[in-house]
């Protein structure tokens, strides 16, 4: 199930509409599993979008990638941590509280990473692609 690609989205009234690629992976991946998703606090600024059978796994991944802040990524994850269901033509709500984490109020990134989403504002994703390219340099 891969989620590979960016996609800009807009926000309105806390809610957002997953575009049809990412929406016919879901199907494609989780068929009859339901419209259910957990969303929490990503790494960095981002919020993180993970279908319920993957959420372990994300958990555990973003854990090792910094081992000696486990216990503060175990603590933003469990206390921000949310489900929401996705409505019939592929909507879905995410908290005040997240969105202001993430400092997105209108546009932002989508963005698709293997098993799971992270949405993030425009700068921030701006920012994070200049730093991964600087970072690539070196």
């Amino acid at each position: 199930m891969p989620f590979t690609k960016f996609h800009s989205v807009t926000i309105d009234g806390g809610r957002f509409k997953l575009p049809k690629p990412i929406l016919e992976v879901y199907k494609e991946s989780f068929g009859d599993q339901g419209n259910i998703w957990q969303i929490c606090k990503g790494k960095g600024s981002a919020i993180a979008i993970v279908p319920p059978s993957e959420f372990d796994g994300v958990v555990e991944r973003m854990v090792k990638q910094r081992p000696e802040k486990e216990n503060a990524i175990r603590r933003a994850i469990l206390y921000s941590n949310t489900q929401t269901e996705m409505d019939g033509v592929g909507r879905m709500k995410i908290s005040q509280p997240l969105l202001e984490i993430a400092a997105i109020s209108k546009e932002a990134m989508l963005v698709g990473l293997d098993n799971y989403l992270e949405l993030m504002s425009f700068e921030n994703w701006k920012k994070y692609l200049t730093k991964s390219i600087e970072e690539d340099e070196d």
